[in-house]
């Protein structure tokens, strides 16, 4: 059976995201994925800036899951997308089951992937950290 979808599933990722934005009950524009992660025990670390490669790792290890990102590009928002980017596949139905057979996946976000689950997980961190709500209502 093959589990990778054919196309990317913007909508579904983007909804994925807005239940999170609901359930944290963050209403605003500033979006902090590492508090995300943290009321979801998923430890966030840097990966050291001396290795490239990949933005990110979403890791698991038994029920324990962790976020690794990349700290060769000192952008912190490209750091923010990375951390973001690994949330998606963390709570977008469907991926970790795909992606963590091993307990390990590795990512390259920044829309530069032409696998759908990269480009899902891509969709859900642009979402997560630019809600649309708060656009739509001019609220800050």
């Amino acid at each position: 059976m093959n589990t990778k979808p054919r196309l990317a599933r913007r909508t579904l990722a983007e909804a994925a995201a807005n239940a999170v934005l609901r359930q944290m009950k963050i209403e605003g524009l500033w979006v902090d994925p590492e508090a995300i992660a943290a009321t979801k025990g998923i430890m966030v670390q840097p990966k050291p800036d001396t290795a490239s490669g990949v933005s990110g790792m979403l890791i698991k290890a038994g029920d324990d899951f962790g976020i690794i990102y990349a700290t060769n590009i000192p952008s912190r928002g490209f750091q923010r997308f990375s951390i973001s980017h690994e949330l998606g596949h963390y709570f977008i139905e469907g991926h970790p089951e795909a992606l963590l057979t091993t307990g390990v996946h590795q990512s390259r976000a920044g829309f530069v992937s032409g696998d759908p689950f990269e480009q899902e997980a891509d969709h859900f961190a642009a979402a997560l950290l630019m809600p649309e709500s708060p656009f739509k209502s001019g609220s800050p």
